[in-house]
């Protein structure tokens, strides 16, 4: 379409006038107007015109590289191109500059940009989850964007749900190549695949690990160096406690050399603790792992009882109870506590300051609907809940329990013939663990499960700790323990997003745990707001750079890996384009200087 325009380059060469015409009265000059005659013939003005073959040949250019020119290869039968980048925590290492990511990215748009028109592109994001960013697309603009949006994570592959995903696309095209770009050869089955190691030197030092204890009131730390180089390291290493140096040492590490190294003299009002190598290297955010300070909380509880040995002794069997005893009598005024435990009794309103644990609930109560007539128990102990771990004695016996109705807040932790005899669940941010059944009537007490039985229902109720696991890896579940009387619970991300977790209650686990770093519960009641916090570290497996083959375990069409970049075919456009630009330049000059 666009060759129309060549014809309109010669046609304004011929309408142009190359003389103007002065009157003058001498018959001298005829001859001259007499050349100027034949000179304005029309196809006398085409003859020995740079200037128009310039323009011609630029414009001719111009149209080429619009019509986007393009060299076959052998391999541009390929309809459907399936290109797959691994975001996983190994792919932010700079061996290959800019990092192994972004080298991966730029390989990426150069195969799309130099194949030919008409290749269906499917772009995959291989990280702890696996993204389909496009999916058969033609749109090589649309192709580019999805590429340049994907960003590396800190997690890890998930190699089984990308190989789900690729035997599926597989199946469904006709003729499918699949590239892989990635710094270990995943074992991805299925289809043509093409396997392109975007992998350096390994030049990375790595802190693995970070624990504390407390030992006679003192904190200890161990921190575990690794040293994936093959050549010796001298690594300068600091500890930081809430963002202040405690102790700084200098370590040497061997080749592949892993090392603990132990700290003492730790402040006691330390929190947040990190253990930093300074010195730098190939991969910067393994260099740092971070844990928290958090040693068990002594928990108050009362108990509210006539008398009952067996609940007091394995009370005061676990770590960290202070127990506090009162009868009946002033069981509406207390307040104060962690934790109520009432026995064969309940108050007029529950307390909204700690949880509650309940045994052989009263008839008429307000809190639990119980029958009036009890139920001897018939058939065998059902259970498969957490509350009863490490509790296999399903022996005991009961002579009789109460008729309980399980509230919408409570699920059955333990029946017998399909009765509830154990109800836990929470209503709002308050547990509640309803026991149906006297101790006094059950020979449960006399058995060794009863003190692992009372130690998980007290666990549960009030944790040693707000967030079990001081330290996470990217993209784990945070579970934490909500106080009873939260009206509000955030979540503060270590790059300061502030993330609302509750209402409603419960709390569900907190899943957005992609960056590193320390994050902060914030829990918020009406005496004021509570602060807790948990770490989430770089995973181990990732520091280790050098390059990993998979064990290939599932058949093949074929497998070709190799570091070259991927034969496509070559896009002309730009090379069109450049001789266009350079033949406007000449044509220019010769305007201007030429003679």
């Amino acid at each position: 379409m666009f060759l129309i325009l060549l014809p309109v380059i010669i046609l304004l060469y011929l309408l142009k006038q190359k003389h103007q015409d002065y009157p003058i009265s001498s018959i001298i000059l005829w001859h001259e107007a007499l050349k100027d005659v034949e000179a304005n013939a029309p196809w006398q003005k085409l003859r020995s015109n740079i200037l128009m073959i310039l323009q011609l040949m630029a414009m001719s250019l111009l149209i080429f590289s619009l019509a986007k020119p393009y060299i076959l290869t052998e391999t541009d039968n390929v309809s459907d191109l399936i290109m797959v980048i691994d975001t996983s925590a190994s792919m932010q290492c700079k061996d290959v500059l800019p990092s192994r990511f972004e080298a991966a990215k730029k390989e990426m748009v150069k195969i799309v940009e130099n194949s030919r028109p008409g290749v269906r592109f499917t772009v995959i994001s291989m990280g702890f989850q696996t993204t389909i960013e496009v999916n058969k697309s033609t749109d090589k603009g649309r192709v580019l964007d999805s590429i340049r949006q994907i960003k590396v994570t800190n997690g890890v592959a998930n190699i089984q749900e990308a190989r789900s995903i690729l035997r599926a696309l597989v199946n469904e095209a006709d003729n499918a190549e699949i590239v892989v770009f990635s710094d270990t050869d995943h074992d991805l089955a299925g289809g043509n695949v093409k396997f392109i190691e975007v992998a350096g030197q390994n030049d990375n030092a790595a802190v693995t690990l970070l624990s504390t204890s407390v030992r006679n009131d003192e904190i200890l730390a161990l921190s575990t160096l690794a040293n994936y180089s093959s050549e010796q390291k001298t690594l300068s290493l600091t500890l930081y406690g809430d963002e202040r140096v405690i102790d700084a040492r200098e370590i040497v590490l061997g080749p592949k050399e892993i090392k603990d190294v132990y700290w003492n003299d730790i402040p006691q009002d330390v929190v947040l603790l990190s253990c930093t190598i300074e010195t730098p290297d190939d991969l910067e955010a393994d260099n740092t792992a971070r844990t928290v300070v958090n040693p068990h909380k002594t928990r108050k509880v009362l108990l509210v009882t006539e008398k009952n040995i067996f609940l007091e002794k394995a009370l005061s069997l676990i770590p960290g109870i202070e127990l506090f005893k009162t009868n009946t009598q002033n069981i509406n005024l207390q307040e104060g506590y962690n934790l109520y435990i009432y026995d064969g009794i309940l108050p007029e309103k529950l307390p909204s300051d700690g949880n509650v644990m309940v045994f052989n609930p009263p008839h008429g109560n307000k809190h639990i609907e119980v029958s009036e007539d009890d139920l001897q128990p018939g058939g065998t102990w059902e259970y498969d809940h957490s509350l009863m771990n490490n509790v296999n004695d399903r022996s005991f016996a009961v002579s009789k329990m109460r008729d309980m109705v399980v509230p919408e807040w409570g699920e059955v932790v333990l029946s017998a013939g399909g009765a509830p005899a154990i109800i836990a669940g929470q209503k709002g941010s308050q547990k509640i663990i309803v026991v149906g059944f006297d101790l006094h009537q059950t020979d449960i007490p006399l058995r060794p499960a009863f003190p692992i039985m009372i130690a998980n229902f007290t666990e549960w109720l009030v944790p040693s700790r707000t967030q079990e696991i001081p330290h996470l890896l990217p993209f784990e579940n945070a579970a934490f323990n909500v106080i009873p009387e939260a009206e509000e619970v955030w979540v503060i991300t270590p790059s300061g997003k502030k993330v609302s977790v509750a209402p409603p209650f419960p709390v569900m686990p907190y899943a957005h745990t992609e960056e590193l770093g320390f994050y902060t519960i914030e829990q918020r009641t009406n005496k004021g707001t509570q602060y807790d916090f948990f770490a989430v570290n770089f995973p181990a497996d990732e520091s280790d750079l050098s390059f990993h083959e998979a064990q290939i375990e599932n058949d093949m069409d074929s497998l070709e890996k190799n570091n070259a970049p991927y034969d496509v075919g070559y896009n002309m456009t730009w090379i069109f384009a450049l001789f266009a630009l350079v033949v406007i330049c000449l044509e220019w000059w010769v305007y201007n200087y030429g003679n």
